[in-house]
């Protein structure tokens, strides 16, 4: 359990008491739930488990929980793109969870978004309008088959972090070498046979992981990232 983190069960009016002057909260509920959801206008980060199909109300959620920063829902069933009503937020991230009919269009009213996490997720194709949300600084999709990396990545200019281990890749785009700002690229369990050169640019990059690849050899021109650490 993370310091700061408060962890609760039961239903929302139940935790009313408790949770009035928590800042950050990790929700934990079964394949019920109860929908009187609480005004929690001082907490900042929510943390969902386990959602299931039904006995969620989304609409109360977003408007109950209007002003939190960061969201985390890991192994839903069902999210709602309702969640994207909720402006405030820094962070989002959705692990294991079922996104192939989710509709990601309205995710660009969260204009303040940093780090967008989709994690063991089942996705298929990457959402363009992903590669529109020019203020994301980190960004995952490790452990989530993608069919293609659309070249439209090479838009995210500030984006420090990528995590694509695991991802069902069979090369590196050369495009990634546009990412100058990167300090961390993410790259294993990927059948890779070769890095392209273009991904010398990446002249702050700090951490490259290749573990379980494909590749023999690296390229000589690795030994210029001189801010690669072992």
């Amino acid at each position: 359990m993370e310091e700061n983190w408060q962890e609760f069960k039961g239903s929302y009016q139940q935790l009313l008491p408790r949770l009035e002057n928590c800042i950050e909260a990790k929700l934990l509920f079964g394949a019920r739930t109860e929908s009187d959801i609480v005004c929690t206008q001082g907490m900042e980060s929510v943390f969902l488990y386990n959602l299931q199909e039904d006995g969620w109300d989304w609409d109360r959620f977003a408007e109950d929980f209007a002003n939190i920063k960061s969201l985390t829902i890991r192994d839903g069933q069902e999210v709602s793109e309702k969640i994207f009503d909720i402006r405030s937020l820094r962070y989002l991230e959705l692990s294991g969870c079922e996104l192939r009919a989710f509709h990601f269009d309205k995710i660009v009213q969260l204009t303040e978004l940093e780090d967008l996490i989709i994690e063991n997720s089942v996705l298929g194709d990457v959402p363009e309008v992903i590669f529109r949300m020019a203020a994301l600084k980190n960004l995952s999709f490790m452990g989530t088959k993608i069919k293609e990396l659309h070249d439209n990545l090479r838009k995210l200019k500030n984006l420090e972090y990528l995590g694509l281990n695991m991802v069902g890749m069979n090369q590196v785009p050369a495009f990634i070498g546009e990412l100058t700002n990167l300090t961390s690229l993410y790259l294993g369990a990927n059948n890779i046979k070769e890095l392209p050169e273009e991904l010398k640019n990446l002249t702050k990059l700090e951490h490259l992981a290749l573990w379980g690849t494909s590749l023999e050899d690296l390229p000589d021109w690795i030994c210029s990232l001189e801010q690669l650490r072992g």
